[in-house]
């Protein structure tokens, strides 16, 4: 039986080098999530802005291992069309299941809800 060492996996790499790499690691993965948010948030402002009467439908469950950068809604309009729509601004733009009134959207993104 073999028993690998550190210096086996790392090679001659100095401490200092392996705190530098993992520290720079550690601080890309939340630079690169923001940025991903960033530019699918905005991809949508340049599609036109729908405004329709809807029923939110289901809150839809995260995907992936819980980081979510939005959440996805199943919503009905009145003519019975169905659609899936993201809210970026949970915070702010709080919906839930059996909700009514009219919404505006852009491609897939949600803008603005406003109750009967």
């Amino acid at each position: 039986m073999t028993i690998i060492s550190t210096s086996d996996l790392l090679g001659d790499m100095p401490p200092q080098l392996l705190f530098v790499t993992l520290a720079s690691i550690l601080i890309a993965i939340p630079v690169v999530l923001f940025l991903m948010k960033a530019i699918m948030k905005n991809a949508d402002n340049f599609k036109p802005t729908i405004t329709k009467r809807v029923k939110i439908i289901e809150r839809r469950p995260p995907k992936g291992n819980g980081i979510t950068l939005f959440r996805e809604y199943s919503i009905e309009t009145d003519a019975g069309e169905r659609l899936i729509l993201r809210n970026y601004d949970e915070k702010t733009l709080i919906l839930k299941e059996g909700d009514q009134g009219i919404m505006s959207y852009c491609g897939k993104t949600i803008k603005s809800f406003k109750r009967d």
